[in-house]
């Protein structure tokens, strides 16, 4: 029964460090990611036209990324009954009025 506990602590601690190591790493490595030509953004909640908080994120991080050197974005997602707006709609909205070109964002429905 100690063994068992010692190697569950064991096997605890090296996940543990592994995945700090690995964090460290990954931002360590984080101006080294690749240039995109393109990148599709999922869609998420929006109101009337608005993308919500998660959403509104993830299309701040596309826009970011656009202007270091993606050439097009798509914004993914549909809608519910009743809604106006597609979250793909609300996206290129977005995108368009914090600089992004509108010619260069592909909205999927």
């Amino acid at each position: 029964m100690v063994k068992l506990f010692a190697r569950l602590v064991l096997l605890g601690l090296v996940l543990l460090f592994g995945s700090a190591a690995g964090l460290v790493l990954a931002k360590a490595n984080n101006d080294a990611r690749p240039d995109a030509q393109a990148m599709v953004v999922l869609g998420s909640a929006q109101f009337d036209g608005r993308p919500q908080p998660v959403f509104e994120n993830r299309l701040r991080h596309a826009a970011d990324r656009y202007k270091q050197s993606a050439q097009l974005i798509f914004t993914v997602g549909g809608k519910l009954p009743g809604d106006r707006f597609t979250e793909a709609q609300a996206g290129k909205r977005w995108l368009v009025a914090n600089g992004v070109k509108e010619s260069d964002v592909i909205v999927v429905p």
